[in-house]
């Protein structure tokens, strides 16, 4: 009897340990919790390519530099490439394009200072899309009307129409915040080295342009010299726009790029009191060649009057009044005239574009 009873023991505890190995080697599952573990959602394809990005278009910008420029009782001779040495590198990128002429010589060999383009030669920019801007939210447009006693079918129905517009703003809402954070993430994995990167090499080539640019160019005008002749800088200015593909033909869309132009603004600079001794008539009828080979079709023209206070002064108005009227007859898309009055601000604004 006692031996039964040892035996009975015995089985039980080798019966005990068999269940515990087994439950060694089997995996465990866990127990269901009362919160459910949500969904996981897959990013589906997102697109963050923003509409009109201007990434790889660049700038072309020529500058005319009067050598001296006369005011009443001093004249001034290096502030135009001072302010160009300011303004310049604070919003240039690479691959866009400086070229720079005095104002005043006849020859273009002369008249002709520097071409720099900025960054290394053959460097193309990554085409890297902005950040992606948030999905519009819906708002709930649907509210219940004030309960009465004598249109409870019609408040109901009413309720019942706010409550289905309100999960549908709170799906649509939050289907639109997923996609947000689809599209950084997308952002992110495709394009944020590639932009670190492309933000070094940038800094790396103004840092290059600034440095060349802090020595003031004052070279000496090599050839025959004329202060008061405006319309051969704009000669020379028209044969490197056409050089570099800027230049439109005469009756199209002046405010359209240039079939394969490869920059997004071509601008003209130019610093000078803007006197000129000829006229348009003695230019078109005396100096047929020289007329025709101005064409500033499709640019931008800004003139600084570094003699000037104010451009509602006299002489000032005349002249804007003047030379706005023949570039535009050369066909130029806008003609801004400014003082010497914050013109590092307004220059950095008007080159500022994109």
């Amino acid at each position: 009897m006692k031996a039964n009873r040892l035996y009975t023991r015995a089985s039980s505890t080798l019966l005990f340990v068999a269940i515990i190995v087994l439950m060694g080697c089997a995996p465990l599952t866990p127990l269901p919790t009362r919160t459910p573990t949500p969904t996981q959602k897959i990013c589906p394809s997102v697109t963050i390519e923003t509409p009109g990005f201007l990434e790889n278009q660049p700038i072309l910008i020529i500058s005319l530099v009067e050598q001296e420029i006369v005011f009443s009782d001093w004249t001034e001779t290096s502030r135009a490439f001072q302010i160009l040495s300011e303004v310049i590198p604070s919003i240039a990128k690479p691959e866009d394009r400086l070229v720079t002429f005095y104002l005043g010589p006849r020859v273009y060999d002369d008249a002709f200072i520097s071409d720099e383009l900025i960054g290394s030669v053959g460097l193309v920019r990554p085409s890297i899309p902005s950040t992606p801007t948030p999905y519009p939210t819906i708002t709930s447009t649907s509210t219940p009307a004030t309960p009465t006693p004598d249109d409870r079918i019609v408040q109901i129905s009413t309720e019942r129409a706010a409550e289905a517009t309100q999960t549908h703003v709170i799906a649509t809402t939050t289907q639109n915040a997923f996609l947000d954070q689809c599209a950084k993430l997308i952002w992110a994995t495709s394009y944020a080295l590639v932009a670190t990167q492309w933000a070094q090499t940038q800094e790396s080539a103004i840092e290059t342009l600034r440095a060349e640019m802090q020595v003031t160019k004052t070279p000496g005008v090599s050839g025959e010299y004329f202060q008061n002749e405006v319309y051969d800088g704009f000669s020379h200015a028209t044969r490197k726009f056409s050089e570099y593909g800027c230049i439109k033909q005469s009756g199209t869309d002046q405010t359209a790029t240039p079939v394969n132009a490869p920059y997004s603004r071509c601008v003209l600079l130019v610093f000078s009191n803007m006197d000129e001794w000829r006229t348009p008539e003695f230019i078109r009828e005396s100096m047929p060649i020289l007329n025709s080979r101005i064409n500033l079709n499709g640019i931008e023209v800004f003139i600084s009057m570094l003699n000037c206070n104010d451009m509602s002064e006299n002489y000032c108005l005349t002249q804007k009044n003047f030379w706005t009227e023949q570039l535009k007859n050369y066909g130029a898309t806008s003609v801004d005239f400014f003082s010497n009055k914050d013109i590092e601000f307004h220059l950095t604004t008007f080159l500022a574009r994109r």
